[in-house]
């Protein structure tokens, strides 16, 4: 079990750096502002299981806090 467990967490960190190299540079560059793009992201992280499964709420928006 421990090892699936490593796999699925893998996985997750896989997909975490899928959506921060692909789809955070596409929401900046189709939001009006900054804080727009980090709204948008923010709500997918808050819906994908990549995200809530390894961090809570507060630790998602801290980590889209910082992308710039």
């Amino acid at each position: 079990m421990a090892m699936i467990e490593w796999l699925l967490r893998t996985w997750r960190r896989r997909q975490r750096q899928i959506d921060i190299d692909i789809l955070w540079p596409i929401c900046k560059r189709e939001a009006d502002t900054l804080d727009l793009a980090k709204v948008a992201f923010m709500f997918h992280c808050s819906l994908d299981p990549a995200w809530t499964r390894d961090f809570s709420e507060a630790e998602i928006a801290s980590i889209v806090d910082e992308l710039e």
